[in-house]
């Protein structure tokens, strides 16, 4: 399809993989016209004016980047890190459900891991998934109680929740532990 990556194709490059096969599906206008499918861009997408956009280095990058994560997951399917980054990836590329699927992955291999917690509350609250974004934010300040990003995370994920004095003194907290933190003052 013109308009994007179909999930067709999603779906073809997952079964050969499950199967041992390398296989990357790329979406050729994502990095010109924003991450998307046909349903996305809908009947009046205009192709043509992306195609002159599209460079061969920057699909070459998207390629090693996807044969990276992939290279990574097979050489060590049981450490955490490469799902890390795929789920980041996903996140990026506005997949929640992929990169929910890969933090809990890292969750199951790395259950004491604060950051991956904290990015999984990011990626559930980006689903709407507030009282479960609640929970992993928790979890992520339950394991380093000392980092004001997660600290600062959970103020988000609080004033999201509507529970604004909660995230104010999440708020404050993390500016105690670290002054200089701008983006705690954007919660205040």
């Amino acid at each position: 399809d013109v308009r994007g990556l179909h999930a067709y194709y999603t779906e073809l490059a997952e079964r050969f993989a499950e199967a041992g096969v390398d296989a990357v599906a790329i979406d050729y206008f994502g990095r010109t016209a924003g991450v998307g499918g046909p349903a996305e861009r809908g009947e009046g997408f205009d192709f043509l004016a992306q195609v002159p956009q599209t460079k061969p280095e920057t699909i070459q990058a998207d390629i090693a980047a996807a044969a990276a994560f992939s290279g990574c997951i097979l050489k060590r399917p049981d450490h955490a890190s490469p799902y890390v980054g795929r789920g980041n990836a996903y996140s990026q590329l506005q997949r929640p459900k992929d990169a929910e699927a890969e933090f809990r992955r890292v969750i199951t291999l790395a259950p004491n891991n604060p950051t991956v917690h904290q990015w999984y509350a990011t990626c559930l609250l980006g689903m709407g998934r507030v009282e479960e974004a609640l929970a992993a934010s928790r979890r992520a300040v339950a394991l380093d109680p000392l980092s004001a990003v997660i600290i600062n995370d959970q103020a988000s994920v609080l004033l999201s929740a509507r529970r604004y004095n909660d995230a104010f003194v999440a708020a404050r907290r993390a500016l105690e532990l670290d002054s200089t933190f701008a983006y705690t003052r954007v919660v205040l």
